[in-house]
């Protein structure tokens, strides 16, 4: 039995190069062959007006039964971006001060599916209503712990 050669090493190597090679080959045709479940959701969120993204904008993918599937953020553009598997879904687009509103989508896999959103300002008797709402809860709240408090006092 003789040493082994350089040549016997080069051989070695060459084929396991090529097994790896092959190997990588088959596994990117399976890849690209067997299709992705996967689609985008493109919402573009303006004020009604046109002009700018409403501060504090807020789009949520939800399921056709109100399930939250993620949350996107636009950018300053007022563009969200987002990957949801293909089905039907249900994005709303908030802000604060602003109406919400709300679309069904259906994702298809490999597309993408493109929303826009025009939201319109609160009226100033809703935001006022609203803020009154609040406070006269928080009033109520505050009256009943003081009259738990002086009842436990005993006056």
């Amino acid at each position: 039995m003789g040493k082994p050669s350089l040549a016997s090493a080069q051989s070695v190597v060459g084929l396991l190069a090529g097994i790896t090679s092959i190997g990588g080959a088959l596994y990117s045709a399976v890849e690209y062959a067997r299709p992705s479940r996967i689609g985008d959701v493109v919402a573009i969120v303006q004020s009604a007006d046109g002009d700018t993204r409403p501060p504090g904008v807020m789009v949520e993918v939800l399921t056709l039964e109100n399930a939250l599937v993620t949350t996107l953020t636009p950018t300053k553009d007022g563009r969200a971006q987002g990957a949801v598997a293909e089905g039907q879904y249900v994005l709303r687009a908030s802000a604060p001060r602003f109406e919400a509103e709300t679309r069904t989508i259906e994702v298809q896999r490999g597309n993408r599916a493109e929303v826009r959103f025009a939201l319109a300002p609160r009226a100033p008797a809703t935001l006022a209503s609203s803020a009154s709402r609040h406070s006269a809860g928080a009033v109520e709240k505050s009256v009943s712990a003081t009259q738990r408090f002086f009842h436990r006092l005993g006056l």
